[in-house]
């Protein structure tokens, strides 16, 4: 009479009581099945378990995520009658199990701050076991005892009805306005409808928790809050960061957020002008920056760079050359660039066109000096030739021989053509 095996799948619950207590659950049904073997007259006198009969064990080896496989090991004699009462035993812990489907989300308002609401579950009878899956969320209430099953059952569906689930959609870029200072108020709001919500793991929307009818006003306050809180942004070049400011109160930030009705913010860090207000507005608003620092739509930009030397007068004294140049084409506006020589009209496009005209003439026009850097070899070469005096003669220019350098002096377009010969 051969030493065989079965193997049953289990609930969870039930590996958990049969092995809570040091295994005291899977010992006394193992003596019962003993018994019961037993009493009907079978062989167990001799085979598996030192002459036990019935031997209980559950296999180590299942794969996570599967169900519990529950080994029953005797003798070929015992088996049948063994396996029967063991499905038996399965089949009577399972009809004292009920199952409830909730939103995942409510998860853990089921288990509570450190298991505290599931634990008082488990207190209101018994043997009553309760389990709750985040993942699927499914709720599990074991007791042999139907009004226990039912008073936690009740309990599980209150914490459900309280906890009913909402969404608001939201632009990612809006979750800090909504979580920050500018969403203060409208938290504190949702706070006294007694609604709480949070940011999804994909930061699409907002998730809402309590009754409908709170999760109904909370979402009508969220919504407004959105509405006039959208959010866009334009990149910045580096060069055009102080053409943002320039005019004061007449800057375009400040233009757009008076025309528009909108808030324009430049954020350093990120080399953007960041809009916030309601989408149309915002899109209409953005839509101006754009048009301001790349033309389009009549506006014309065109940059370009300017010598070294003829810098100072481009820009003037204070800046009054720039004044010039912005008073005498009205609706132009001329920059240049905080660590660069890179300067930049902006505005109608026949007017830049005039403008531009006119700075090629004052950097043509303007007297310059460059110096050029000598060997003690080539210094000895222009010494000793009149290299120096034809150079001169040529272009116009002021050329002085020093230790160990050439300075040329002039307007900047012989300095220029000195340099190249």
């Amino acid at each position: 009479n051969e030493d065989v095996e079965e193997v049953l799948l289990v609930d969870p619950m039930m590996k958990n009581q049969l092995l809570n207590n040091s295994g005291a659950g899977i010992k006394e049904f193992q003596n019962s099945l003993y018994n019961a073997v037993l009493d009907s007259g079978s062989e167990a006198a001799s085979g598996v378990a030192g002459g036990g009969g019935v031997f209980l064990v559950f296999d180590r080896n299942t794969a996570k995520g599967a169900p519990p496989a529950l080994v029953i090991k005797s003798v070929r004699a015992n088996m049948e009658r063994a396996k029967n009462l063991v499905s038996k035993k399965i089949d009577e812990f399972n009809s004292n199990i009920t199952t409830i489907d909730v939103p995942a989300e409510v998860i853990p308002a089921i288990i509570g701050k450190g298991g505290a609401k599931i634990n008082s579950f488990r207190s209101e009878g018994a043997g009553a076991e309760v389990e709750a899956d985040s993942t699927t969320g499914k709720v599990k209430i074991y007791s042999h005892d139907a009004a226990t099953r039912e008073t936690i059952k009740s309990a599980v569906e209150q914490i459900v009805a309280e906890n009913h689930i909402g969404h608001v959609s939201i632009e990612k870029t809006t979750i800090g306005l909504v979580l920050g200072e500018p969403g203060k108020e409208v938290r504190e709001k949702v706070a006294q409808i007694g609604c709480n919500f949070n940011v999804s793991d994909d930061d699409s929307k907002l998730v809402l928790k309590g009754t409908d009818e709170q999760i109904a006003q909370a979402s009508e306050l969220l919504k407004a809050f959105i509405a006039v809180n959208h959010i866009a942004e334009v990149d910045i070049e580096p060069e055009d960061e102080p053409i943002l400011f320039s005019g004061g109160s007449n800057s375009i930030l400040s233009k757009v957020e008076s025309d528009h009705g909108v808030k324009a913010n430049f954020r350093k860090g990120k080399n953007v002008v960041q809009v916030r207000g309601e989408l149309e507005k915002i899109n209409a608003a953005t839509a101006e920056i754009e048009r301001f620092l790349k033309g389009g739509d009549g506006m014309e930009v065109c940059k370009f760079n300017v010598p070294d030397g003829a810098i100072g007068s481009v820009i003037g004294k204070g800046g009054s050359n720039i004044s010039k140049l912005e008073e005498d084409f009205e609706g132009v506006r001329v920059n240049v660039g905080r660590d660069s020589n890179v300067i930049s009209i902006r505005g109608p496009e026949d007017l830049v066109k005039q403008c531009r005209s006119r700075l090629v003439i004052t950097i043509a026009t303007a007297r310059v000096s460059d110096t050029i850097e000598l060997t003690p070899t080539q210094k000895g070469n222009i010494s000793s030739s009149d290299i120096i005096k034809r150079v001169a003669g040529i272009t116009s220019t002021s050329i002085a021989l020093n230790e160990d350098s050439i300075v040329i002096r002039g307007i900047s377009n012989d300095v220029r053509d000195a340099k190249s010969l």
